[in-house]
């Protein structure tokens, strides 16, 4: 029965409603109405009487949004209203098909016009494709996903000589059943994966879903709800003292680099960075990412497994030449903004070295350099001999600006060098800058 014509003088059901129910989608309708003889059924639902007078020859070609549907190829009095379709070539049925059915044969199908006649059943649709019949004037659709996903529906009347138009659409929402905050897959688990799924939603790559992501409830989603899940992750943090809990940083802006430090350890951050391209520092300790719409980048760095960074000044890119921070967010260990002032520094205009400290040292120190110019530079480790003890940095892109290493006191192959006096090298293309430093044990 699905094949069946549709023929608009056929009466449409009804007021249509569709509710969500606990398991399932409701709808529920009208009977549809039956307009007495002489009568024509218009487009919304009413019953038309000496439409003849006040439709015909009025230049309008009446086909049902403006109220009766003329049957242009049965009726030889619509007063050319409908372009000369008054000669019955058996096409013109086609436009009364509903559209899912338009491929159906109708070839061996009678076309009957009637005024009067009873409802056998009613066919169903959901998102405009056919779903169910039945020949109650109610409904239920069990087949849902009960996501906050929306379901529209219409209904058709089945006659024996066809089907009415469509009625009204009723949408619906088959709203699920909460899940755990920060379960963004929804595996009942909280994981790496939901921190991926967070991060890629803070940098607008992935549908945003404030109902379980939202995690501080300030409607939006960003580095701080990021940071927050990784601790539910982790399951808690280790805080030596308060002096160690970040509350204000410092972003330092140069003319084609950024670094950042603060008064504490950073968890992460977020930028975004209107720029023509950028290139990010992949050597701090934190997951990087970007994501680029237009000439704008959003960046996001955090630490998959709780790694921070110390506060002290730290490169995070390299940019074009104007490019402009359009907003900042960095975060210390418990999720919460630190205040974050934007300030400018001058370049250096040398190339320079600075003595480590700690010196002598154990087990760690720090070594401190300038870059005068752009420029790849390598920062190496030698013993006495002037064997390679350590790369710290290996023929690496640096913008104009200062900086810090750390060595721990290991080769390269991560094991541990004896007491002794150790040479660290500086180099770029043209420049190089040797000092010594004791490790003492």
């Amino acid at each position: 029965t699905i094949g069946l014509p549709i023929d608009d003088d056929l009466h449409e059901p009804l007021n249509l409603i569709a509710e969500a129910g606990e398991n399932s989608i409701n709808l529920s309708w009208d009977e549809p109405f039956t307009c007495p003889d002489g009568q024509f059924a218009d487009c919304v639902g009413q019953c038309i009487d000496d439409w003849y007078s006040a439709w015909v020859g009025d230049g309008i070609c009446d086909d049902g949004d403006y109220g009766v549907w003329f049957n242009c190829d049965e009726f030889d009095f619509d007063g050319g209203d409908c372009g000369g379709r008054n000669e019955n070539t058996g096409n013109n049925d086609i436009e009364k098909i509903y559209p899912t059915h338009i491929n159906t044969d109708f070839s061996n199908s009678t076309y009957t016009r009637s005024d009067s006649r009873e409802v056998e059943g009613y066919f169903v649709y959901r998102d405009g494709s056919y779903l169910a019949y039945t020949d109650d004037q109610a409904y239920s659709d069990e087949s849902v996903s009960f996501d906050d996903a929306e379901y529209c529906y219409h209904i058709t009347a089945v006659y024996e000589e066809g089907q009415s138009g469509p009625s009204n659409t009723a949408c619906a929402i088959a709203a699920g059943e909460p899940g755990m905050m920060g379960d963004l897959n929804g595996d009942g688990t909280l994981n790496i994966l939901d921190i991926i799924i967070m991060a890629n939603m803070a940098l607008g790559s992935q549908e945003p879903d404030l109902s379980l992501a939202d995690l501080n409830d300030d409607g939006i989603i960003n580095i701080l709800d990021v940071i927050t899940l990784v601790n539910l992750v982790l399951g808690s943090r280790t805080i030596d003292t308060s002096d160690y809990l970040g509350t204000d940083a410092i972003i330092y802006i140069s003319d084609n680099s950024v670094s950042l430090s603060a008064n504490g350890n950073i968890a992460g951050y977020q930028m975004t960075v209107k720029a023509d391209g950028i290139e990010l520092n992949t050597t701090i300790p934190l997951m990087v990412e970007t994501n680029k719409t237009q000439d704008e980048y959003v960046i996001i760095a955090y630490g998959l497994a709780g790694e921070t960074l110390t506060g002290e000044q730290m490169q995070l890119f390299t940019a074009s030449a104007g490019f402009e921070i359009t907003s900042v967010i960095v975060a210390n260990v418990l999720g919460d903004a630190m205040g974050t002032d934007l300030t400018s520094v001058p370049l250096p205009e040398t190339f320079g070295l600075s003595q480590n400290f700690p010196n002598p040292f154990n087990p760690s120190t720090e070594i401190q350099f300038t870059v005068g110019k752009d420029a790849l530079v390598s920062l190496n480790i030698y013993d006495i001999q002037g064997r390679l003890v350590s790369s710290l940095i290996d023929n690496y892109f640096y913008s104009a600006g200062s900086y810090k290493m750390n060595w721990d006191g290991k080769n390269q192959y991560g094991t541990q060098v004896p007491s002794g006096m150790y040479l660290y090298k500086l180099e770029s293309s043209n420049q190089i800058v040797t000092r010594k430093m004791v490790l003492m044990k």
